[in-house]
């Protein structure tokens, strides 16, 4: 859809305007057809809520538009005002979703707090900036860090597989993907808050355990597949 409005494209199939669109993007950048943010369609969002005693996994993948998904992700951090914790978020995910918004007309002020000099996300932990010390070569992939910590990961949806999922309208794929990759994330974010003293070893073993009986509960296989990859 923004191909066709910004290369004039109209007259292409949807495939026929991608494709277009991937050549273009390898003939300024030899190594990729990885789209820049703004050119991306947000399909699902995901989260792991923890909340008192509670630990829920809220996803919005089935909303009728892109518009709707990202307001009712607005509408969470509204209710919740929670600290948002990613892994590598500033690289696409935030811009995109920043993007997509004032394409629709989103309004999401409690998305943003202002200081002296700028507009600052708010209350954001993004876990590859701070293990890296926001050094871009330090940088590392979730799916390994997340593995040599024993901790179950996927390796990150090929941007080409989600393309190719999104064209055969399989979004169940890419939502079980995106709940598998924030329960992921959050581990991470449990050893990562043990290893800065923000909990002990006694906190941290309830907390695992106390994620692990609220997915007892659910019986998506893919979650009960998480379960079975856990090894603590």
């Amino acid at each position: 859809e923004g191909g066709r409005h910004l290369y004039g494209l109209d007259d292409l199939t949807e495939k026929e305007a991608a494709n277009v669109m991937f050549y273009k993007r390898r003939q300024e950048s030899r190594d990729t057809e990885l789209l820049r943010p703004h050119l991306h369609r947000i399909v699902a969002i995901s989260a792991v809520l923890h909340h008192d005693d509670q630990y829920e996994i809220w996803t919005c993948a089935d909303k009728p538009t892109e518009a709707e998904k990202i307001q009712a992700f607005y509408a969470l951090i509204q209710q919740y005002n929670p600290t948002l914790v990613a892994w590598n978020a500033e690289e696409m995910a935030l811009p995109v979703l920043r993007y997509r918004s004032m394409l629709h007309k989103l309004v999401a002020p409690i998305y943003f707090e202002q200081d002296d000099s700028h507009l600052e996300h708010q209350h954001v932990v993004d876990l590859s900036d701070y293990l890296a010390d926001f050094y871009h070569q330090a940088r590392v992939p979730l799916d390994e860090f997340a593995r040599l910590l024993g901790i179950p990961a996927k390796p990150a949806m090929d941007f080409m597989h989600c393309w190719h999922a999104f064209r055969h309208n399989d979004t169940k794929n890419i939502r079980e993907h995106s709940e598998w990759t924030v329960l992921t994330t959050y581990l991470v974010y449990l050893r990562y808050r043990l290893f800065t003293g923000e909990v002990d070893q006694g906190e941290y073993a309830s907390q695992c355990e106390l994620l692990k009986s609220n997915l007892i509960n659910l019986s998506n296989a893919h979650i009960q597949d998480f379960l079975a990859s856990w090894p603590e």
